[in-house]
C-alpha cells in the first residue's frame, strides 16, 4: 500500500473543514472555513493529507510553526 503526503490549498478547504468538524465539533462548518481561511493565509502555518491508493483521504494535518526569539 502506498501512501502520498501533500500541502493543501484552498482547493481541498470542504475536505479539511469536514475532517477538522470530527475533531473539533463545537465549530460550525462555517467556522471551520473561516479559520482554514486564517491558516492558509498564514506564512508560518501548513496544512498536510495524506491520500491512499485511491486517492482517497485518510487523515489531515496542521502544523504551525512560531518564530522563537532569545529573550
Amino acid at each position: 500500500m502506498s501512501i502520498w503526503v501533500r500541502e493543501m490549498g484552498l482547493a481541498d478547504r470542504s475536505i479539511w473543514a469536514e475532517m477538522r468538524q470530527q475533531l473539533f465539533d463545537d465549530l460550525s462548518i462555517d467556522a471551520q472555513n473561516k479559520e482554514i481561511d486564517d491558516l492558509l493565509e498564514d506564512e508560518d502555518c501548513r496544512g498536510y493529507i495524506a491520500l491512499d491508493e485511491d486517492q482517497a483521504s485518510g487523515s489531515v494535518q496542521t502544523i504551525a510553526a512560531r518564530v522563537w526569539e532569545e529573550p
